[in-house]
């Protein structure tokens, strides 16, 4: 492997999965195959089908109600024309042999809207694992089961293969949902705040089709500016993780992660269990540039700012308000999410006329150093609300500034204040829009630091340490405990100098100078997360504060660099109370390494360097543990095999 050979192959992926989420999300021709009962999912999706007037052929099998579709048969033998796309509503039994039949046909994607497959228990999981396998003997991609359909408002697509009867207008966010019936909810949130939608996909059960694979489209999509994804579970972290990053690099991606209060899957979705804290999640996201929200409420309050607003240039904010309370609540909250308050926060009076208004508004936004303007009104005594807002327009709408507003009981005034191609949302609460703008916010900020090239190190000895892995990890999955030398072996092929002290009495003498601070760094092959590096500061910090930075490989320089700037004890590192700084750049170094080691032998089941003594010109090793063990089998490895 190398950082070319890795390229090539994360290309090819990209490649392959995008053209078949085309293949998806642009079919010429679609056939559902359903019940004569015209309340079931089927007939609903073939009438969504034919009223949104699919730029293709549209198809159906009875026993769907005939009178719905010109182009009704009594069995899939009967249509002579190729179909990219089915959707099947048939029982879960029948299911296999459906999609046998569409293969036939030359079908490149099915849409398993059925029930009854491994949400119901062993039983159903064998018939789902027997269902993917028949897709993909012949290439074919199948969503669910259990989804709720799929959408792409592209005018010269207009797909509506969902049960949804209200679709969100024609728009540049793309949405993903495992859950079926949430879903629905999802788009109706997004109808209700009139925040466009570019293409929807629910993935029900996950058999196959995954957030990684729309993510995959979403990359090269035009019409998507921005996409937002619902996620029960994650099946493979660390390709979310290579994907959502480079997704993420130019097009913003928010995440709700449910089921965290107590790690439960949904039935039907087949996840190796983590050993990881539930804030490794919160890291691997952070790491890879996702915005993370708390719920779907959440989710489209940043969708709304993203979409519609500029990013912001920096976290310096202006608040220009009518009430002293407002710019207190808009204040409190800029403080609280790590924003400053840099101008403000101005409060008009109560019967401030319209002129005011856009004086107090212009001002704020000419105002070099404000990067973000929060506004918020409540009705005004003497001036009338559609004033207030075309103030607002016209001020916001000439600034190059990311802006969002609260109105609090004005009239006639929605979730979003349109003008021409842009909008500002409008959020009910300050707290709200300053908690979207403090997510914009970072997300802005990790986009526009560089993150420099994958780790490397020249001269490893990496034959040397695989050898010596296979030949010391036992075949059971007892593991083992490597004695000394063998630790000194493997680190040193690494170029990790393992430094034991011999009957030093000080951490001063170890080091042959100057004080130090004794650091921790551990790795681990997790069986969800693949490899994991974490670091701290030993003693309290680490042992009772669970002060722990973690990074999964591959690493980059910034994410190094983030992993010792982002603890809470990290000023000790940096020269607190005019102690000296120690040696950060050997420290990063001793970081990178062990991802290197960590990444390349999955066998390594958990390696900590501790104590790790650092210095203000020296970085010693002092002791070292390293257990290893048959790994579990990383979701995400090197290999790729065709179907057999």
């Amino acid at each position: 492997p190398s950082e070319h050979s890795a390229q090539v192959r994360e290309s090819r992926e990209h490649r392959a999965e995008a053209r078949s989420m085309h293949a998806l999300l642009h079919p010429a021709s679609v056939v559902v195959l359903g019940s004569a009962d015209p309340a079931s999912l089927g007939a609903r999706v073939l009438q969504n089908l034919v009223a949104a007037r699919l730029r293709g052929v549209v198809h159906a099998v009875d026993p769907l109600p005939r009178e719905l579709c010109s182009h009704a048969h009594t069995d899939l033998g009967q249509i002579s024309a190729p179909v990219d796309l089915a959707v099947v509503d048939v029982p879960a039994e029948a299911a296999e042999q459906v999609i046998r039949d569409c293969a036939a046909l030359g079908v490149r994607a099915v849409v398993v809207l059925s029930a009854g497959f491994a949400e119901v228990g062993p039983d159903g999981q064998a018939r789902q694992a027997a269902l993917v396998r028949a897709a993909r003997s012949v290439g074919m991609r199948v969503v669910g089961p259990n989804s709720f359909g799929i959408f792409n408002n592209a005018p010269d697509v207009r797909l509506n293969a969902s049960v949804a009867t209200t679709l969100p207008p024609p728009g540049r966010f793309g949405l993903f949902s495992q859950s079926g019936a949430l879903g629905v909810a999802v788009l109706d949130s997004a109808a209700r705040r009139s925040l466009g939608v570019s293409s929807f996909v629910s993935a029900g059960n996950r058999a196959d089709v995954s957030g990684n694979d729309v993510m995959q489209y979403w990359l090269d999509d035009a019409s998507t500016d921005a996409v937002g994804l619902y996620l029960e579970s994650m099946g493979n972290p660390r390709k979310f993780s290579r994907i959502a990053r480079r997704l993420a690099s130019s097009k913003p991606v928010i995440v709700v992660k449910s089921g965290l209060s107590s790690f439960g899957v949904p039935p039907g979705h087949t996840v190796r269990t983590s050993l990881l804290p539930r804030e490794a999640l919160d890291q691997m996201l952070r790491q890879s540039g996702v915005i993370r929200a708390e719920n779907v409420h959440q989710l489209f309050d940043v969708a709304q700012l993203v979409v519609h607003q500029p990013l912001p240039a920096g976290s310096a904010v202006g608040i220009v308000t009518n009430s002293h309370a407002l710019g207190a609540l808009a204040a409190d909250a800029c403080v609280s999410w790590g924003l400053t308050v840099a101008h403000g926060p101005v409060a008009l009076l109560a019967d401030a006329r319209t002129e005011e208004f856009r004086a107090a508004l212009q001002a704020a936004f000419d105002d070099d150093g404000v990067d973000s303007v929060v506004v918020g009104f409540i009705p005004p005594l003497k001036t009338s609300d559609a004033d207030v807002a075309r103030a607002l327009a016209d001020v916001a709408g000439a600034a190059a500034k990311t802006c969002v507003a609260t109105f609090l009981g004005m009239r006639g005034l929605t979730e979003a204040l349109s003008f021409g191609e842009r909008t500002v949302p409008a959020y009910p609460t300050p707290e709200d829009s300053v908690r979207a703008l403090a997510s914009a916010t970072k997300y802005a900020q990790w986009r526009r630091t560089p993150r420099g090239p994958a780790v490397a190190r020249s001269a490893l000895a990496r034959t040397a340490a695989r050898d010596l892995v296979l030949r010391r990890t036992p075949a059971g999955p007892e593991g083992v405990w490597l004695g000394q030398e063998d630790c000194t072996a493997l680190l040193g092929a690494y170029g990790i100098a393992l430094r034991p002290p011999v009957q030093a009495p000080t951490v001063e003498e170890s080091l042959g100078a100057g004080p130090g601070l004794a650091c921790v760094v551990r790795t681990s092959e997790d069986p969800l997360f693949g490899p994991v590096v974490e670091f701290g500061i030993a003693g309290p910090p680490t042992e009772l504060l669970g002060d722990v930075s973690r990074g999964f490989p591959p690493l980059h320089l910034a994410d190094v660099a983030e992993m010792v700037r982002s603890l809470r004890a990290a000023p000790l590192l940096f020269g607190h109370h005019g102690a000296d700084p120690v040696d950060i750049e050997a420290l990063e170094d001793l970081i990178a390494r062990s991802s290197l080691l960590a990444d390349d032998l999955a066998q390594v089941a958990h390696l900590e360097l501790s104590p790790v003594v650092v210095g203000a010109r020296h970085l010693a090793v002092l002791g070292a543990r390293i257990r290893l063990a048959q790994p579990p089998g990383r979701a995400d490895n090197d290999l790729r095999r065709m179907p057999g």
